[in-house]
């Protein structure tokens, strides 16, 4: 176990649970998003939720732990109508009074660019969904215009590995104005490849490891998704070994 105070790399972990909170900070995670509903890329949690992890934030505020927390009223694009705007925007307003330090959002118009309008009304502390534009150079521009702290990318790629070009040219692009966050495919294997290579400063993982649940009666036939699911009798959670391994090989960076 580390608690993560001679690390020169921000660590962040998406998590999904009380469990999970607790294993990455336990690992040494620096910082972590908290989402519902993974599977879709995560959505906003239940008010309970948020303010359990919280308090468990609260218990590593002494090495400056944070809790960042997704605003996605749904699934699917982050094309947003009115309606929607005010469910973020009251969600915002829930986690500025549970003590969340920041949100994670992104709002796109019908074309993938970046809306400016309606991401200017909801920013606080914001990572923009850039992956999902089709100019990640020109998204990072209108990031900065709006101010934002960190964009979330795995440089236009499915992984960070095969994004490590573009990150790199972001990262040198950002200069001081924004801090690019590597995520999407990073392990412990990799960690250190991905931020030597693009000279990023923080980096993003779920560290996870999937496990059966309690369950012994399990009714066949019958589903709570749809058809595309994960397997509604097993459970994942953040693995504490996987975590404090990327930790540790981040801090050799």
């Amino acid at each position: 176990m580390t608690d993560g105070t001679s690390a020169n790399v921000i660590f962040e972990v998406c998590i999904d649970s009380v469990r999970s909170a607790k294993a990455a900070f336990a690992g040494g995670a620096h910082r972590v998003e908290l989402c519902a509903d993974l599977f879709s890329g995560g959505i906003t949690p239940s008010h309970g939720l948020i303010k359990q992890v919280s308090n468990i934030t609260q218990e590593h505020i002494h090495r400056k732990a944070k809790l960042m927390v997704i605003i996605r009223p749904r699934g699917g694009d982050f094309c947003y109508d009115e309606e929607e705007m005010d469910v973020m925007l009251e969600d915002i307003r829930v986690c500025k009074s549970l003590g969340v330090h920041g949100v994670v959002l992104g709002c796109l118009r019908e074309d993938g660019t970046i809306d400016e309008e309606k991401t200017g009304r909801l920013i606080t502390d914001l990572i923009s969904m850039s992956d999902m534009t089709p100019d990640p150079l020109n998204a990072l521009e209108v990031c900065v215009r709006l101010n934002v702290d960190r964009i979330l990318t795995s440089g236009h790629e499915s992984s960070c590995l095969e994004g490590l070009d573009t990150l790199k040219i972001l990262v040198e692009r950002a200069r001081d104005r924004v801090i690019i966050v590597p995520g999407g495919g990073i392990t412990a294997k990799n960690v250190g490849k991905i931020l030597n290579g693009c000279g990023a400063r923080e980096f993003h993982s779920s560290g996870r490891t999937s496990m059966e649940g309690p369950m012994r009666y399990r009714k066949g036939g019958v589903y709570m998704g749809g058809v595309l699911r994960p397997s509604e009798f097993d459970r994942s959670y953040v693995d504490v070994s996987k975590v404090s391994e990327m930790q540790k090989r981040s801090s050799f960076v």
